[in-house]
């Protein structure tokens, strides 16, 4: 798989000198329909979804690389935000849910 570089400031205020990050593979993230999370690990991963009062609703680990589901159907309205952690990369979405 080739590298993917990603360029900018890193730094906690977003300023500063520009630095490069390369990483060697992609961790996948989708949200499809409100309904589930499609999410890809290299190895082990875990899944965390939070409310917007920052409780952990819904987690899940896996310890196979590979594709995986998370039905999200039971989560009410509100905003929630999606951690997803493989290896040493990290994802974090936000998901608005209005049905």
């Amino acid at each position: 798989m080739d590298a993917v570089q990603i360029t900018g400031s890193f730094g906690p205020t977003g300023t500063g000198s520009r630095e490069q990050r390369e990483f060697t593979k992609v961790t996948k993230l989708q949200i499809i329909g409100c309904k589930t999370i499609i999410w890809e690990t290299v190895g082990e991963g875990r899944l965390s979804v939070y409310d917007i009062s920052g409780r952990e609703v819904i987690r899940e680990e896996r310890t196979k690389s590979g594709e995986h589901r998370t039905d999200i159907r039971q989560l009410k309205n509100g905003i929630y935000f999606i951690k997803l952690k493989d290896n040493d990369e990290r994802i974090t979405e936000k998901q608005i849910i209005i049905r």
